[in-house]
């Protein structure tokens, strides 16, 4: 793989975690990737923890285990810009005990905190469960960090917890303590909505597409019209899973993932209920697999890899996809490297269903990854001050500009002047990635405003960004938004409740899910699947969901 295409692969992955992470507890950055066939860059940490003495103004030592970097041409090993000068600003020296993002950083997490030996001082547990959190916190393993806060840690304080309440609150466990926190990513522009190829709509002479009846006409247009010229019928719509499911919708549908545990959502009424046994559903598979059934879904939907969407893509067959607006840009990026020249992408409005209606998720704001300091850690106050930079104001601009001075400028009147780094992106594709700008595997808080965005994205105008529309279209959509379902962690006894339900269910419902679309499994036989998720418990699952939904409300 080139480093282009690479480059590529990086930005699909990191903003696949960012935006549907909060979708679903099963879809978290750890799990998002796969399996990749690089070997990990795994530095095992040592007693190399130092207690702060600032006063002889030497750097303070501790380790930190976390994911590395997604393209791994570009390892935290190799010295991040951004990455060392956050060390640099905090007179800190860390020691980064990382793997491969994707499976071996999940085999890195579960062997060394199962060992409970030598543990690295601030760890990164994306591929725990709320339930295993807590039980390392009865383990005495993790210890909280709200002390530490208080007396280290202003920037958390005004930034997170006071700025965004609502998200703070869903970290908080049951007995009232912060034992681990979540890094808190996006802003204004940040949703999931269909974006289409709109250079083959002026082709197909399709001026508007407004509604799912209009989505699906367009896309047999498409292979009607050969929009790619080659002679074959596979123009389609490629995505993964959890993109095509958000398509539901436009049917009412809220919180539908690719995981039947992870897809509960508020329904009408307040109550807490399981999307995938609603009547919307039903509507969506309906006009789902008839689109699948026409050939007009890439059939790799359901076991799509990341190299696989970067390969499809260039090979010039990508009709629409459910993403960020910008994202379309990215890939006109690649597709201009891999000679396909003229392609375009843009966001469009939330599809109108059948009743006439629109609705969308709005992930302004994404969760992802579980920090926590280990008991053993020497250092804990440092560990804090650190992180407690990178949520400061000084702290974003770094993250999400680079250093000062390399890649950016602070003008006389406080604003900055970035156009070093703008320049740098536009010869050099890579150059964000070798930076470690907006570096994913950090705990950050990366909050960009409009003009934030704009100065992030400019670089690809050349290929299609375009600042005023996108922010037209984020402006248009906030008439359909629907709230997310909000939790608090799950009380011992709400994991033990939960856990009781057969496996069975949960995999019986993916299962379905997948035959329905496929058309494996008629939809005349709707009713008896709904039946039988009762039968295996669902409505126990749902009871317990309850509870933790009522509790997060009940926080003040």
């Amino acid at each position: 793989m080139n480093k282009k295409m690479t480059a590529i692969l990086a930005s699909l992955l990191i903003i696949s975690v960012l935006l549907l992470a909060a979708c679903s507890k099963s879809s978290q950055d750890g799990n998002q990737a796969g399996e990749t066939n690089t070997p990990a860059t795994n530095s095992e940490a040592t007693n190399s923890e130092t207690t702060p003495d600032q006063s002889q103004g030497a750097p303070v030592k501790f380790s930190f285990m976390t994911q590395d970097s997604w393209d791994l041409n570009f390892p935290i090993s190799n010295g991040l810009p951004v990455l060392e000068e956050f060390e640099k600003r905090t007179n800190v020296d860390i020691e980064w005990v990382t793997a491969a993002p994707g499976e071996q950083y999940t085999t890195l997490q579960k062997t060394r905190m199962a060992s409970n030996i030598d543990l690295p001082c601030l760890v990164n547990l994306q591929s725990f469960t709320e339930s295993e959190l807590l039980n390392l916190v009865d383990q005495g393993t993790i210890i909280p960090w709200d002390d530490l806060i208080e007396k280290y840690g202003p920037n958390i304080k005004k930034n997170l917890i006071e700025g965004y309440p609502d998200l703070y609150k869903t970290m908080i466990a049951p007995d009232g303590k912060l034992y681990w926190m979540r890094s808190v990513a996006g802003g204004p522009m940040s949703f999931l909505t269909p974006v289409v190829r709109t250079d083959w709509m002026e082709k197909a002479g399709i001026t508007k597409v407004d509604t799912t009846d209009d989505f699906h006409n367009m896309l047999k247009k498409f292979q009607e019209i050969d929009a790619n010229g080659n002679g074959k019928k596979d123009e389609v719509f490629i995505d993964y899973q959890d993109g095509l499911l958000r398509l539901s919708e436009s049917f009412g549908v809220k919180g539908l993932t690719s995981q039947a545990e992870g897809s509960f959502s508020l329904g009408e009424d307040g109550k807490v209920v399981n999307a995938w046994v609603t009547d919307g559903t039903k509507q969506w598979l309906a006009w789902v697999s008839q689109m699948y059934k026409e050939g007009l879904i890439d059939p790799q939907i359901f076991n799509l890899q990341p190299e696989d969407f970067v390969a499809k893509v260039n090979s010039n067959t990508m009709s629409a996809m459910q993403h960020a607006p910008y994202y379309g840009n990215y890939l006109v990026q690649g597709m201009s490297d891999a000679g396909i020249k003229g392609a375009n992408y843009k966001g469009i409005m939330p599809l109108a269903g059948p009743d006439g209606k629109r609705s969308i998720l709005l992930n302004p704001i994404a969760l992802y990854g579980y920090y926590a300091i280990t008991s053993t850690c020497k250092a804990p106050e440092a560990v804090v001050k650190y992180i407690d930079f990178i949520f400061s104001d000084e702290g974003q601009l770094i993250l999400n500009n680079g250093v000062e001075g390399t890649d950016w400028v602070r003008k006389t009147d406080g604003t900055i002047d970035n156009s070093m780094f703008l320049e740098k992106s536009k010869s050099d594709p890579l150059y964000k990635t070798k930076t470690g700008v907006g570096h994913s595997s950090l705990l950050k808080l990366e909050i960009n405003d409009y003009d934030g965005y704009n100065r992030l994205f400019s670089y690809l105008t050349p290929y299609g960004w375009d600042f005023d529309y996108t922010k037209k279209l984020w402006e248009d959509v906030q008439q359909y938004k629907y709230d997310p379902l909000r939790l608090s962690p799950p009380t011992p006894e709400e994991v033990k409740e939960f856990d009781s339900v057969p496996k069975d269910l949960w995999i019986y419902m993916n299962e379905m899910a997948q035959k329905f679309v496929t058309g494996k499994e008629p939809l005349d036989n709707w009713d008896a699947f709904v039946a039988k998720t009762k039968e295996l418990g669902l409505d126990k699952a749902t009871a317990v969901m309850q509870k933790r939904s009522d509790r997060y409300k009940s926080l003040t």
